[in-house]
């Protein structure tokens, strides 16, 4: 059993992710990681990660789609959701204040603020959700 904080990233962008995986480890996380939303799903259920950062356009189930699916899940209780993305959208932050994400943090970001969104979303509670907005500036 691995007692190391679980983070899975769900985003098509390959270089992203592995950047991402590499801080997070730094930190003492342990990293897992999908390029679509299918595998981001099947991770979601077989995992059950702490934290879920999420693309919201990406291939086979874009970020809204595959949450819809990942909600439908048991046994996620705990797992805080962050939104990675470029779009600067009213859906965005419908689609946030839906699926009760603590953050949207806009691409590009500067990695502190990431893992400082991260942090502070661990230590929050699923129960009052919290949608902020950060940017790297």
């Amino acid at each position: 059993m691995n007692d190391l904080p679980t983070i899975l990233i769900a985003d098509d962008d390959r270089g992203l992710v592995e950047a991402i995986a590499v801080r997070f480890r730094a930190e003492g996380f342990r990293v897992i990681f999908a390029y679509d939303g299918y595998q981001a799903v099947h991770l979601a259920r077989t995992e059950q990660p702490d934290v879920l950062l999420i693309d919201v356009n990406m291939p086979a189930g874009d970020g809204m789609d595959t949450l819809d699916r990942i909600e439908r899940l048991e046994n996620l209780p705990n797992c805080r959701l962050i939104f990675l993305t470029g779009e600067h959208s009213d859906r965005v932050h419908k689609g946030a204040r839906r699926h009760q994400a603590f953050a949207i943090v806009y691409k590009p970001f500067e990695s502190s603020v990431l893992v400082e969104t991260v942090r502070r979303a661990m230590d929050s509670s699923r129960t009052v959700p919290h949608v902020s907005c950060s940017e790297a500036s």
